[in-house]
């Protein structure tokens, strides 16, 4: 039939967009590369926070706005290309920067570095809404395995941008190493563009009735008080970005204890991204078979454990095991979230839904890591990660009643 026929045409051309996406992803990790390239400018763990709070604040403010303006197009593939392009540009100019860092200060870089790492972040909340309604809509079954696929194929190819960046890292001097890191990353995922644009988007997405933009803000708050089960999954996430008030910090914590090597940094960039290879494989399967609650209660334990290995671990091959389970952790949280939204949601809602959990959940991830900074510098890192611990188990508790772990059982 010509719609299975489109089906899985889509299924592979947006496989292969996120493959070349994290292809691109694998030369600026957050909690590897990018938090060591800052610490050639500053030793802040308030600053190393904010790679993670800018992000999270960043995509949390703009997905409302987006729902608004994106879902007046009954197409969502025009604005989602213009919208990947100005991403891209945002990570172009700071390779261009990072080249020229030995001109500015050690202010003046870390600033620009942000502006830019902050529109770009932006640029992302504007993209959610839409790219999320987009699949749910061109890619109407199996999205559980959808995902996993996909985001295995970007882990596996985030390994070789890893393994690339390694080579990159070591064998070109500061600051032209990380010039070239971030100038690849643009590259490969402009690339992936192409295959968004090939994209076939046969049916319009149903368009909402106009209204005024403080009407539509009234109606997205009351999905709180209106949708119980939404609360719950609130909630949990909640809880579990507190939780990642850790993650920014494992990597300089490692290499404070360890003295890391640009190499081994290379190699907690590939475990991350394995693990959440493998994990985006099983969990994404499972999800489709019992329930993406499952995979869900999975991926909190999986944080859990990695908080854990980083309280007692004491050599390079613990905190190996401690990324793995890192990566374990974050990708099957996202792929199981999402479908978790998208099977609650009604079509016509699927956008409201999606900007209302990145805009209130945006700002807690936004919080965490700032909070997590502060109190290693107030304290100690293993106070964090104790707390983290704490933090997610009480989101295993939020999770664990009613859940009946069955295909289409929400909680």
């Amino acid at each position: 039939m010509e719609e299975n026929r489109i089906y899985r045409r889509n299924f592979l051309l947006n496989v292969l967009l996120e493959g070349f996406w994290g292809l691109g992803g694998g030369f600026v990790v957050p909690t590897t590369i990018l938090a060591i390239f800052l610490t050639n400018f500053t030793p802040s763990k308030i600053v190393i926070g904010l790679l993670f709070t800018i992000p999270a604040l960043g995509s949390s403010l703009t997905p409302i706005f987006s729902a608004y303006y994106t879902g007046r197009f009954a197409k969502k593939k025009i604005p989602l290309v213009y919208l990947h392009i100005g991403y891209v540009i945002c990570w172009f100019i700071i390779s261009i920067l990072t080249f020229l860092a030995k001109r500015f200060s050690a202010e003046g870089i870390i600033t620009l570095f942000f502006i830019f790492y902050g529109l770009s972040s932006a640029i992302i909340g504007f993209i959610i809404p839409p790219y999320f309604d987009y699949i749910g809509k061109v890619l109407h079954k199996r999205r559980g395995t959808y995902f996993g696929i996909a985001l295995a194929t970007s882990g596996g190819l985030s390994i070789l941008g890893a393994f690339l960046a390694r080579k990159i890292l070591s064998s070109v001097p500061f600051p032209q190493n990380y010039g070239f890191c971030f100038f690849s990353a643009s590259i490969f995922q402009l690339l992936s563009i192409l295959f968004l644009g090939l994209n076939v988007e046969s049916e319009e997405s149903p368009v909402p009735e106009r209204k005024g933009l403080g009407i539509f803000l009234r109606d997205i708050a009351g999905i709180l008080k209106r949708d119980k089960r939404y609360l719950r999954l609130f909630v949990v996430q909640v809880l579990m970005s507190f939780g990642g008030m850790s993650s920014s910090f494992y990597a300089v914590y490692a290499s404070s204890r360890l003295q890391l090597t640009a190499g081994m940094l290379g190699y907690f960039t590939v475990m991350l991204v394995l693990g959440g290879m493998v994990a985006s494989i099983l969990l994404g399967i499972l999800g489709d078979m019992l329930g993406h609650s499952l995979s869900l209660f999975i991926a909190i334990a999986c944080g859990i454990t990695s908080a854990l290995i980083a309280l007692a671990g004491s050599s390079v091959s613990h905190f190996y095991l401690l990324f793995f389970l890192l990566g374990f952790s974050l990708t099957p949280t996202y792929i199981a979230c999402t479908n978790l939204i998208l099977e609650i949601a009604t079509i016509e809602q699927r956008s409201s839904y999606l900007a209302l959990n990145s805009s209130f959940v945006g700002p807690f991830a936004a919080v965490a890591p700032l909070i997590g900074g502060f109190l290693i510098r107030t304290f100690s890192y293993s106070l964090v990660f104790s707390l983290t611990i704490a933090v997610l188990f009480a989101g295993l508790l939020v999770l664990i009643p009613g859940n009946k772990l069955g295909k289409g059982n929400l909680f």
